[in-house]
């Protein structure tokens, strides 16, 4: 999926996925760093995981660990039109 054919309802869809996926994934609060970090989540067109890639670790590996605990908890989301 890209932003320009992603419409508004499924990307909805998807967030509030990932959201309810989130309370079923053990999360430390006290692991939290200080630099940002970026990670790219990229879907197969049937809405499966084509594969996820860490842009900027930052000091957040265990954020990034606990953001593909989510995502993959969550696929499949809904395959794109």
């Amino acid at each position: 999926w890209s932003s320009d054919v992603c419409s508004s309802d499924l990307l909805d869809a998807l967030v509030k996925k990932l959201n309810r996926s989130a309370g079923f994934v053990r999360n430390d609060p006290r692991s939290h760093g200080m630099k940002k970090a970026s990670v790219q989540v990229r879907l197969n067109p049937d809405g499966s995981l084509k594969n996820f890639r860490i842009l900027n670790a930052g000091d957040q590996q265990d954020q990034i660990a606990f953001i593909k605990s989510v995502v993959e908890q969550a696929v499949p989301f809904e395959g794109s039109p």
